[in-house]
């Protein structure tokens, strides 16, 4: 419901239910996203924690332990500093929580 919702206003097609996302661990959701997104020049991925902050913590700081503890519907914003997708490849431009 919350990608159907975000898809809705960004104006983007209907998204993909993948219940793989639902308690997948940060290597199973790179490895996703990985998968799915190949060509892609930007993901939304929708999910839940720990594993979506751990990804985070994962992405930009290159391990996933001690993630920040974000709050339930924070967007985070994340750029791949060398389109390289992979732990500490990614640089934090936005964080915004309800």
């Amino acid at each position: 419901m919350t990608a159907d919702a975000v898809c809705q206003i960004l104006h983007l097609r209907a998204p993909r239910f993948l219940p793989a996302i639902y308690e997948a661990t940060p290597g199973e959701l790179l490895a996703l996203v990985e998968r799915h997104a190949v060509d892609a020049k930007q993901v939304l991925l929708v999910g839940h924690n720990p594993g979506i902050e751990q990804l985070l913590a994962l992405l930009t700081e290159g391990r996933s332990a001690d993630a920040r503890g974000i709050s339930p519907a924070t967007v985070a914003w994340i750029e791949l500093t060398d389109d390289v997708l992979e732990p500490g490849h990614g640089r934090l431009r936005a964080l915004w929580s309800p």
